[in-house]
C-alpha cells in the first residue's frame, strides 16, 4: 500500500509540474509572473522540493 501512495504522490508532483494542459505549475507561472511573483516563486520551490531537485 505504501508503494501506491508514493507513486500517487510521484504521478502527481509531475502532473501539476507539467502536463500538456492548460492546468499545470509552468504555464500559470509564465502566465503570472509579473503579477504574483512572490506566489510563483513560492510555489517553484515547493514543487522543486516535492520533486526532489
Amino acid at each position: 500500500m505504501g508503494f501506491l501512495w508514493r507513486w500517487l504522490g510521484a504521478f502527481g508532483l509531475t502532473a501539476a509540474f507539467f502536463n500538456p494542459t492548460q492546468w499545470n505549475y509552468v504555464t500559470w507561472a509564465q502566465a503570472n509572473f509579473s503579477t504574483q511573483m512572490p506566489f510563483v516563486l513560492l510555489l517553484g520551490l515547493l514543487l522543486a522540493l516535492g520533486l526532489g531537485l
